[in-house]
């Protein structure tokens, strides 16, 4: 039986423990349609649609005698026990309300997602025991699959075990485990040994030792032994709450330069990375991400469990996020960690090549600036309302002190842009949404990598990108939606973006591209002909002309893969 069935077991004794919830410490009520009481025995006996209540336990029952002298509860005929979502179905119960002990007889009951049943289940205190017992998670009339046990025991929220366990689909046995145990406590201390052998490495023992402190903090120590490339350390500290969560994470070898890492640097390895999210009020947010590594290849090499595998290019940050009603702000400090260029491609050190210091970004969301009359006043104007949409806006800004390693300096850049969009309802199924996207560029120095200018025989083109001042930029995109069902919609989408001359308004006409960066046609057919299926079918052409371009390169841009996907749900 897998993790996942001995979870599931645990589960459903729990459900069956909370319905044993009755005891002498607490009053109940009793209702029933005949009720009879013997002063001289002091026993109640109730009769017909029997109904105890006792916080939030509740049994009904054909008949239920009470013993108030001796604190004993019996019940026949149809037993129902009723606790939160749990609920037990039995023929017969017998229970010592004072030594909280009984049976119930014929059991059966579920506990979401869980139904089961058994010849008896008994109960002593903080001790149950099933007997000849099954249990499946399919509701349907005939269960596809169940589990049965001889006899199943339970210590709540400690342990429990169970005899003779036979796993069926159908009626068809296919494992058999004849003991089963579980520990049901907090694990404090869990220890796990990944022993193996790498074609590089050797063989190896990775082990891991889980402390868990509280159910919201827990620490990890990593130690993994290489018969090649040593003994690595590692450590992993994750904390979280309602408002805050974190981790802190590093890991450590020296692997000494051994020859049989062909390569291999000599020189001790490690990595550093941290991470913290925290909400201060409703609308501030701080979160931070730190990342850092002695070499380009640590992960690969030595921890290849580590998120950042195979990643060049890692990034630490702090940012500041402030948002209320429409308006977003971040303030950011950001800088990108990655090998130098002509760098040793396995063990280069990693260093800064670009950062801000800081980054501060503004979002405005999308808000009508403009929207058409909307009356109701005569029966026409409801029929044939107004074809225009709202006139919608959404903006945003950046400003930054911007530092690159390629020649050690900082330079101050600013970028803002605007999108006005409008929808058009052409007809009942056709809609019509133009797009236009202004914004503008600026900077203090030149970039930092100016590549050789182009020559013609008239005149020096300057490369593109390559600039001081400020360059605009003006895009559109306009959206044609054809919806013949609420299920079906099919789109067609022109997108062209022109680059402006540096410090002019003029068509920046580099020879590369002659100032279009896109100019494309795009298709996209959306198809959800029910809530577990969804179709996508798209494809596009791209219509720009580009100088120099190598004819495979130009096949494969021209035209965009025909792509389908099928989702089920």
């Amino acid at each position: 039986m897998n993790k996942t069935s001995l979870l599931a077991l645990g589960i459903l004794l729990s459900c069956l423990t909370s319905l044993f919830a009755f005891n002498a410490h607490q009053p109940f009520d009793i209702s029933s349609d005949v009720l009879d009481y013997n002063d001289e025995t002091q026993e109640i006996t109730a009769e017909g649609h029997v109904a105890i209540v006792q916080s939030s336990s509740t049994l009904h029952a054909d008949v239920v005698r009470y013993d108030r002298l001796h604190q004993h509860l019996i019940a026949r005929g149809k037993v129902v026990l009723r606790e939160k979502d749990g609920i037990v179905l039995g023929d017969q119960m017998d229970y010592d309300l004072v030594q909280e002990k009984g049976v119930v007889l014929g059991g059966k009951g579920y506990g979401s997602p869980w139904l089961f049943q058994g010849a008896s289940w008994e109960k002593n205190q903080d001790y149950y025991v099933g007997r000849n017992a099954s249990f499946t998670s399919c509701d349907l009339i005939d269960p596809h699959y169940h589990i049965r046990s001889s006899r199943v025991h339970l210590i709540p929220d400690r342990l429990f075990w169970a005899w003779n366990n036979i796993f069926y689909v159908d009626d068809h046995a296919v494992f058999y485990s004849p003991f089963l145990y579980k520990s049901l406590g907090p694990r404090r201390v869990v220890f796990q040994v990944q022993p193996g052998n790498d074609s590089v490495k050797g063989a190896f023992a990775k082990t891991t030792t889980t402390l868990r402190f509280t159910d919201k903090v827990y620490d990890r120590v990593l130690i993994d032994h290489y018969t090649t490339s040593g003994t690595g350390y590692g450590n992993e500290f994750d904390y979280h709450d309602t408002n805050y969560k974190g981790s802190l994470f590093g890991y450590y070898i020296n692997p000494k330069g051994s020859p049989e890492l062909v390569g291999a640097p000599k020189t001790a390895q490690y990595n550093v990375r941290a991470y913290h999210w925290q909400k201060i009020d409703s609308n501030l947010i701080v979160q931070s991400n730190i990342n850092h590594r002695k070499n380009v290849s640590f992960n690969d090499q030595f921890f290849t469990q580590d998120t950042n595998q195979s990643v060049t290019d890692i990034t630490n940050s702090t940012a500041l996020t402030y948002q209320k009603g429409r308006i977003n702000q971040r303030l950011v400090v950001e800088a990108l960690e990655a090998p130098d260029a002509n760098a040793d491609p396995l063990f280069a050190d990693t260093h800064i090549q670009s950062a801000s210091l800081p980054r501060y970004e503004l979002t405005f969301y999308q808000m009508p600036l403009w929207s058409p009359h909307i009356s109701t006043s005569t029966l026409e104007q409801v029929l044939h309302p107004n074809h225009l949409g709202p006139l919608q806006i959404t903006a945003n800004a950046t400003a930054e002190d911007f530092y690159s390693r390629i020649d050690d300096q900082k330079r101050l850049r600013a970028t803002t842009g605007a999108t006005l969009s409008e929808s058009i309802n052409l007809s009942r199924n056709w809609s019509f949404t133009p797009t236009v996207t202004p914004s503008l560029r600026w900077q203090d120095k030149y970039d930092p990598f100016v590549p050789p200018a182009t020559a013609t025989t008239t005149v020096v083109v300057i490369p593109i990108g390559i600039f001081r001042g400020y360059q605009s930029r003006m895009g559109t995109s306009d959206n044609l939606r054809y919806r013949p069902t609420s299920a079906l919609t099919i789109d067609q989408t022109y997108t062209m973006t022109a680059r402006m001359t540096p410090n002019e308004l003029s068509l920046d006409r580099g020879l590369q591209d002659g100032g279009i960066e896109t100019n494309h046609l795009s298709w996209l057919m959306f198809w959800r002909p029910s809530r577990v299926v969804l179709l996508r079918s798209f494809s596009g052409y791209d219509l720009r002309t580009l100088a120099d371009e190598d004819p495979n390169a130009y096949r494969q841009r021209r035209v965009d893969p025909w792509t389908n996907e099928l989702t089920f749900q």
